[in-house]
Order: structure tokens, then C-alpha cells, then sequence
């Protein structure tokens, strides 16, 4: 990257980059990548790595009620409620950081109330031209790949 009067430099890389060269951002990333994806701008900059940290913070942080039903009483305490709320806090927390950065965040029901989130970068959406949203493939180690219905 060229040298300017308002860029800081330490030894041979850049300290900071002034808002006026914005555009040069792109210069901080190694040269054999083609395109800066939004998982390698988190990583590369700390200052959008702590916004996005400080979102899903903020979010799994805020109190929540859980009601079953048409009932006005919350219940997150009850024995039912259990297995979702044990989860919920960390599950919040992955979905606000998946969003920020990918734009997606899935959670695959287990059955009685248990849930399992899912790296969305595994996860590629199958849709139609007619019908919409299809199911979901899902890319499991190995190089193996399973299938999803969506949930209405």
C-alpha cells in the first residue's frame, strides 16, 4: 500500500487507516484473496470484530419472558420450558453474531424443546422457482451432505 501522510505505520504494516481512504481498507488484506468476505473483515479488523461481540452481547443480555399458549403467566420456569432455557442466552448470542457477519443463522430442532444452532456457513438453502424455500443441505464432515425440510 502506498505510503500517505495521514496513514500510521508500524514497522512494515499499517497502524490505522484515516476515514478519508476508506477504499484502501481493502489493501490490508493479503493479495492472493481474491474478494474480502465478511468472515475475513471480522477477523482482520478488530474494531468490527468488537461491534459485532458487543451486538450479540447486547442481545442475548436483554430479559425475556416465555409464555405457552394464550397464558399471561411466564413460563420460563416451568419444567417444560427447561432444555430451551438453558440454551437460549448462548443461542441468541451465535444467532446475532452469525447474522452480522453472514447474514444467516439456523437452529435445528431435537425434540422436546431441545434445539442445536448450526455453523451457517454449512448450510446452503435449496429454493424454487414456484414453490419458494424448499429445504436446506447441510454439509456435514467427511464431505457428506443431509437434508432438511423447512418448519412453517
Amino acid at each position: 500500500m502506498p505510503r500517505t501522510p495521514d496513514m500510521h505505520h508500524i514497522l512494515d504494516g499499517v497502524k490505522s487507516v484515516p476515514i478519508s481512504q476508506l477504499q484502501s481498507w481493502s489493501d490490508l488484506f493479503s493479495s492472493e484473496v481474491d474478494t474480502i468476505t465478511s468472515q475475513r473483515a471480522v477477523e482482520a479488523v478488530p474494531f468490527i470484530a468488537r461491534c459485532v461481540h458487543l451486538r450479540a452481547a447486547a442481545l442475548s443480555a436483554m430479559p425475556y419472558s416465555l409464555y405457552r399458549g394464550n397464558s399471561d403467566r411466564d413460563s420460563k420456569d416451568t419444567p417444560a420450558a427447561r432444555p430451551i432455557v438453558s440454551q437460549l442466552r448462548e443461542f441468541l448470542w451465535r444467532t446475532e453474531l452469525a447474522l452480522c457477519v453472514h447474514g444467516q443463522a439456523y437452529w435445528l430442532p431435537q425434540g422436546k424443546g431441545t434445539w442445536r444452532w448450526l455453523a451457517p456457513t454449512s448450510i446452503t438453502p435449496r429454493w424454487d422457482v414456484y414453490n419458494g424455500l424448499i429445504g436446506f443441505e447441510r454439509t456435514i464432515g467427511g464431505g457428506g451432505m443431509v437434508s432438511y425440510q423447512p418448519i412453517n
